[in-house]
């Protein structure tokens, strides 16, 4: 049973690398638990423009997993990394998020096509 239940988990994940300003950066799509993390982190900004940005930060420390082949396996550590990037990075590497997460959706749309 706990192996269907997680095969349903990670249905429709993706994961790629990106290359930006010269590196390689390995990028996964969030689970729900990740993106209601993300954004619960955001709660006490009241500035919607820094709600927003916080959020971009939020996500890319959740979906960010390696940089030039290094695994980014401890968040508090991911989380710093990312804060100390700078903002134009940080910008880019969501575009590429967002076009990833564009990519689940279409993947996800074409599943249920063919079940149907």
């Amino acid at each position: 049973m706990r192996k269907a239940l997680n095969d349903l988990i990670f249905l429709g994940v993706i994961k790629e690398t990106v290359e930006v300003g010269g590196h390689k950066w390995g990028l996964q799509t969030l689970t729900t638990e990740e993106q209601l993390e993300a954004t619960n982190a955001t709660a006490n900004y009241s500035d919607y423009i820094v709600k927003v940005y916080s959020l971009t930060i939020e996500i890319l420390t959740r979906a960010l997993k390696s940089v030039d082949d290094q695994p980014l396996d401890d968040k508090a550590e991911t989380a710093e990394f990312v804060k100390s990037l700078q903002p134009i990075i940080v910008n880019k590497l969501y575009e590429e998020y967002q076009k990833i997460q564009e990519k689940q959706n279409k993947s996800l749309e074409s599943i249920d096509e063919i079940k149907n």
